[in-house]
């Protein structure tokens, strides 16, 4: 089924913990690959909530694992002292545990 979408009445049953997102792409379209996840800290996630417009999450595997916002990160964007976006940006993403705040790297455009 498509992502967001309702799967098999069995897969109602199961939990899911999202660990890495390197693909998203529908069939025949461009798709951008990711790179390692970054775990983003309390202060990282601060900087984001006053700098950057978040989007609600809207995808139901996400919303299952307790995200609640993401968005865009450009490029060089610097969380904080030890935590820089790249060169080329990626996305972060929120959750209802704050310790599960994660940002991924865009690594490549096919």
């Amino acid at each position: 089924p498509a992502a967001g979408s309702e799967g098999p009445e069995d897969a109602k049953h199961h939990s899911y913990t999202v660990l890495a997102i390197n693909v998203h792409v529908a069939q025949g379209r461009h798709a951008l690959s990711f790179g390692s996840m970054t775990p983003l800290g309390e202060k990282e996630s601060e900087k984001l909530d006053q700098e950057i417009p978040m989007q609600p999450i809207t995808l139901r595997l996400l919303l299952e694992a307790g995200a609640t916002q993401y968005c865009f990160v450009g490029r060089n964007f610097k969380f904080s002292e030890e935590v820089n976006s790249g060169p080329t940006g990626g996305f972060a993403y929120i959750f209802e545990n704050r310790e599960l705040n994660r940002f991924f790297p865009i690594t490549g455009v096919g």
